[in-house]
């Protein structure tokens, strides 16, 4: 994480699913499939759209929406 850049670094989730409250009354869920025998991150999509790189900002979290980790 990046305090001051607003960013936040991929890493392997520890559960399957997660549902969090966000600013506005609106929700981001998190999605890590395949995490009984992922070891590292394959993909991570962002409301259908696939996330380049590494990292993502805090605006686009907190927007809401779907966060699905594919785990390979």
């Amino acid at each position: 994480m990046n305090p001051c850049g607003g960013e936040y670094v991929f890493g392997i989730p520890r559960f399957s699913k997660m549902t969090i409250a966000v600013p506005g009354q609106k929700t981001l869920e998190i999605e890590a499939k395949n995490i009984e025998t992922g070891k590292k991150v394959k993909s991570v999509t962002l409301n259908g759209k696939k996330e380049e790189g590494f990292t993502i900002q805090h605006k686009d979290l907190v927007a809401g929406g779907k966060l699905v980790y594919e785990l390979e």
